[in-house]
């Protein structure tokens, strides 16, 4: 008797402790995408502009009717976009590689860089990724990479 309710218990615990490693963050790699650029109707606020596109319908709305072999599948992928309005700075905008999905959000981390010279041409910055779909996943929270405060959270429609 005193056997069985071990084994009972022994069992149990392992099943709890399967659900327990299932919640765990989880690293995954970003798609980067190039050669992607906002449509100039799509409006931007001033300062960064954090985006998720879950559509066909709008990826090209935003971006227009892209035919590229790395244009991602959005049956199973989200586009994030990170972008500021067209200027004549020199930014560098860019998604670290990897991401963390944990629970119902997922983690993406932005590298930010400014130069302090003017360039002679209106320049458009924007970083573009491809993220897989999750179905318990409903917000993506942007961290900075060097401060790791978050700079936004958008809600995936």
């Amino acid at each position: 008797m005193v056997t069985a309710c071990k084994k009972v218990l022994l069992i149990l615990s392992l099943f709890i402790g399967t659900f327990k490693l299932s919640a765990q963050p989880r690293e995954f790699k970003l798609k980067q995408l190039t050669g992607f650029y906002l449509d100039d109707k799509i409006p931007l606020e001033k300062g960064l502009n954090f985006k998720v596109i879950t559509n066909r319908r709008d990826f090209i709305k935003h971006f227009g009717l892209i035919n590229k072999p790395d244009t991602p599948n959005l049956r199973f992928n989200h586009v994030i976009v990170l972008a500021l309005q067209p200027t004549k700075e020199q930014w560098f905008l860019s998604f670290e590689e990897t991401a963390i999905r944990a629970g119902n959000y997922i983690e993406v981390y932005c590298s930010i860089k400014y130069d302090k010279h003017k360039i002679t041409y209106l320049d458009r910055p924007i970083a573009t990724a491809a993220i897989p779909k999750y179905f318990s996943v409903k917000t993506v929270n942007f961290y900075d990479k060097e401060t790791k405060k978050q700079l936004a959270s958008v809600q995936i429609r």
